[in-house]
């Protein structure tokens, strides 16, 4: 039987605007080895307002939104208690974006076009290092 508890599963939001490369990502992060809870957003606004109160472990944001930033997003949950890892996704891979994304608090920095199969990667470390394991092959 599978473990539902929530804190043996990485809580991710991800923030996206297009629905389509939406459900791409939440397939990637999937292909993950731990437990995720996925909540997908496409606004600034709820990003942080929903974002918040589902206390993710786990950000992947896109920095050009049809509403709002994400810039603000990262800058807001750059001082969030406990901090979240930030991981910038954009197609807008640019050297400033790239720099001054990681000197607000971004974790990573990926370009959408070639480093999509880095996410799940990333989030088995994130979760390792947060001590949530796949605990699937436990009999």
């Amino acid at each position: 039987m599978a473990n539902t508890d929530k804190d043996s599963q990485l809580r991710i939001l991800v923030v996206e605007d297009s629905v389509i490369t939406a459900e791409q990502i939440k397939e990637v992060l999937q292909q993950a080895s731990v437990p995720v809870d996925i909540k997908v957003v496409q606004t600034q606004n709820e990003a942080l307002s929903d974002g918040k109160a589902f206390s993710p472990d786990v950000i992947v944001l896109d920095l050009l939104l049809r509403q709002g930033t994400g810039f603000t997003v990262l800058k807001e949950f750059s001082n969030a208690k406990p901090k979240p890892a930030i991981l910038v996704f954009t197609n807008y891979a640019l050297p400033n974006y790239r720099n001054f994304a990681l000197l607000t608090g971004a974790n990573y920095f990926l370009d959408k076009s070639r480093d999509s199969e880095q996410l799940p990667v990333i989030v088995d470390s994130i979760a390792q290092s947060r001590g949530i394991v796949d605990d699937s092959d436990k009999h």
